[in-house]
């Protein structure tokens, strides 16, 4: 019996797609319903088992050792250690001639102790409250002596690129708001002002932590125009006073941009109110630890070497060897998908897994990553 073999796919979604099977995790027996075990062809002793679906829309249960046939409907496994744990019935596999040890080593098992899939969003910075930020309000401020910490981890994961997962959240009430920008922000003027008016009717209360300009202020605080400024000499709960008039109109509603290093502008509202001196809890996604076996033909090593992730080259991220590959992926602490890759045996000649057609459970090479 061949510790492994080059097929990936012996066996496609259970016996050509009609397939499926419920495991008993007491007696090590799977039991099949339209599958062809022991056939020519099919599963054989010394195969592995691969339960479940490895695509975004299904649940994988992992691997296993068959080391028994019984019937055409029956095989024993040698351990469920390469399994979730989860209950499996009436669920599609594939059998596969991957390195048998993998389905016996915890680097590549399914179970949740080892294998931890699930990325969250982790604190990535902590800084204080700059002024009151009531809620419904899409302005916060940034205490001070926070400002230089909080440009360097925040600055370049900001704004309408950055509001999936990729980007910096501000945690409040228990959900992550994105960030648009750091050092301006926008709020609805509360009142008209006239041409050659000095006041425009958003204040503290729109922009907390606002201050006026000083020598010391890298971003003058200023109302913007388009690219008219005018310096905010004075500042309200409800107005800005300005070191000069505007030449244009403003109406009620329209949307006022305020510049001030303070600012951080929310790609939403609060909806808990943030006293000053609060502590603001930044987040990054972050986490989740996949490992996982592929069999990697040729045309998976080409494509390893072109393939995007998340909408940006990957520059080779997937590159490899054709063989069996133990491949695992996470996202580390700058919120970027990070893949390592580990030949267990270099072959050539791989016949992949069915995935990459559509419905079909297999893990072609390289994986797809949103």
């Amino acid at each position: 019996m061949a510790l492994w073999g080059n097929n990936d796919n012996v066996s496609a979604l259970g016996e050509s797609g009609a397939g499926v099977v419920t495991l008993d995790y007491d007696t090590l027996t799977v039991t099949g319903t339209g599958s062809s075990f022991g056939t020519p062809g099919y599963a054989k002793t010394g195969d592995v088992i691969r339960i479940g679906m490895t695509t975004d829309s299904g649940t994988y249960f992992g691997d296993a050792a068959i080391v028994g046939i019984a019937s055409t409907t029956s095989i024993t496994i040698a351990s469920t250690d390469g399994l979730s744990g989860a209950a499996i019935a009436a669920t599609s596999y594939w059998i596969s001639e991957l390195p048998q040890y993998t389905t016996l080593n915890p680097l590549y098992s399914e179970d949740s102790t080892f294998n931890k899939e699930t990325s969250s969003f982790q604190t990535y910075f902590t800084g204080a409250s700059e002024g009151y930020t009531g809620t419904a309000c899409s302005n916060i401020g940034i205490l001070g002596t926070y400002e230089n910490d909080y440009y360097n981890h925040v600055a370049g994961r900001i704004g309408p690129d950055y509001q999936g997962n990729n980007g910096v959240k501000l945690l409040n009430d228990g959900n992550q708001i994105g960030i648009q920008a750091i050092g301006y922000g926008y709020a609805n003027a509360g009142a008209g002002s006239g041409v050659g008016s000095d006041r425009v009717y958003v204040g503290l209360d729109d922009f907390p932590g606002l201050t006026t300009t000083s020598a010391d202020t890298p971003v003058p605080s200023s109302y913007q125009d388009g690219g008219n400024f005018y310096a905010i000499t004075s500042i309200g709960a409800t107005y800005v006073g300005l070191g000069q008039t505007i030449s244009d109109a403003i109406t009620i509603g329209d949307p006022i941009k305020v510049n001030n290093d303070n600012i951080t502008w929310l790609s939403g509202d609060v909806t808990a109110g943030i006293d000053t001196g609060d502590s603001l809890v930044f987040q990054t996604y972050r986490g989740g630890h996949d490992r996982y076996v592929y069999g990697v033909s040729g045309a998976g090593v080409t494509a390893g070497l072109s393939t995007t992730t998340g909408g940006t080259s990957s520059d080779g991220i997937y590159g490899t060897s054709a063989g069996w590959v133990g491949v695992t992926t996470y996202v580390d602490t700058d919120g970027n998908y990070r893949v390592k890759k580990e030949v267990l045996v270099a072959m050539s000649g791989i016949t992949t897994g069915p995935a990459g057609l559509a419905g079909t459970a297999g893990a072609a090479y390289p994986p797809t990553y949103a």
